[in-house]
């Protein structure tokens, strides 16, 4: 039997059992404990605390910890070498745990009232721009800076935005977590079956946002990322080529403690094929994750690097081998 239907059975039974309900409930108070302690800070306590429990997962939690490590070896490996690869896999743990914390203030501080005072904004002429030609807007972004704010902000603006999440397992925690996203008028459609709602969404001129920068499993397309192919989702070049619709990439990058963050909406992508087919959807879907890489680039300790974004190799590849250097941020487009 293999090691994920191991993991199916063994998940069915414990959802059968009372355990399952007392180690989700004892989750949920957790979470809680750590929102109303964070959102109770701010400004140098919080990035200092946050700082912390980075430098603390950083060396506890291996797993993930080797990932980070593979994955900016791949792309910074030539450039940076072992020492430097470690130093880089510390910042990005340093920035993670700073943005966790800052995720819990903002949402229990951030207002229509006082979002100004912690977030620069910038290019919203670009996605009025594009939701002129009345075909709605396809907004696409990465687990980049804070990404909570993308949806958080572009719903205080006014816009009627629909953005595609993952359930999370702990349903206390899920149906928390959805309250805050939605407080500000921000739609979530769940990723499991989104299709439909993206679709009525983009009819009615409204905007679906995507975070397209994570593995997408066997039903992605593979594209190059960073050198390497990568599973990625087909939904944005799908839906724009489908539909007519513009790609519009949106960005947010922390600037310092306050919390404090500039958020923009770059001009929309020109597509290198107008036509809907399934062949052009790879060449769009590259366009798209060509535009993340760059976004990436600027800010690189303040992407998710922990995350097994290479998991997922192409059928025509053996299992995956262990990542190993592949071409240096210049030969990928520049740091920027």
């Amino acid at each position: 039997m293999s090691r994920k239907k191991k993991r199916s059975r063994v998940k069915k039974f414990f959802k059968k059992t009372p355990l399952y309900w007392f180690v989700h409930i004892v989750q949920y108070a957790v979470f809680r404990i750590l929102e109303f302690f964070f959102s109770s800070l701010s400004g140098n306590p919080l990035e200092r605390l946050g700082r912390a429990a980075g430098i603390f997962f950083f060396h506890y939690y291996p797993r993930q910890r080797k990932v980070c490590i593979a994955n900016l070896q791949q792309v910074y490996g030539r450039r940076l070498g072992s020492v430097g690869v470690l130093k880089m896999a510390k910042s990005v743990y340093r920035h993670w745990g700073i943005v966790m914390g800052e995720m819990f203030w903002v949402t229990r501080n951030l207002s229509r009232e006082n979002w100004r005072r912690h977030v620069k904004l910038e290019g919203r002429e670009n996605l009025d721009n594009a939701l002129s030609k009345g075909n709605g807007v396809i907004l696409i972004a990465a687990h980049l800076g804070n990404w909570e704010l993308l949806g958080f902000i572009t719903a205080l603006l006014g816009y009627q935005l629909y953005s595609v999440a993952r359930m999370i397992e702990n349903p206390y925690i899920h149906r928390y977590v959805l309250n805050m996203r939605t407080r500000c008028g921000q739609k979530i459609l769940d990723k499991e079956g989104a299709l439909k709602g993206m679709v009525q969404a983009l009819k009615n001129n409204g905007v679906v946002g995507i975070l397209a920068d994570q593995n997408a499993g066997s039903s992605g397309v593979f594209v190059d990322f960073f050198g390497r192919k990568a599973s990625t989702t087909r939904s944005p070049a799908a839906l724009a080529l489908k539909y007519e619709t513009p790609i519009v990439p949106l960005y947010c990058y922390r600037l310092g403690c306050g919390p404090s963050y500039v958020l923009g909406y770059e001009p929309a992508l020109v597509p290198s094929v107008t036509e809907y087919s399934e062949d052009a959807i790879p060449e769009v879907t590259q366009q798209v994750t060509t535009k993340l890489e760059e976004m990436i680039l600027r800010k690189p300790e303040q992407w998710v690097w922990l995350h097994n974004r290479w998991r997922t190799r192409p059928p025509e590849e053996s299992p995956l081998p262990p990542a190993k250097p592949q071409r240096s941020p210049d030969e990928v487009g520049g740091e920027g």
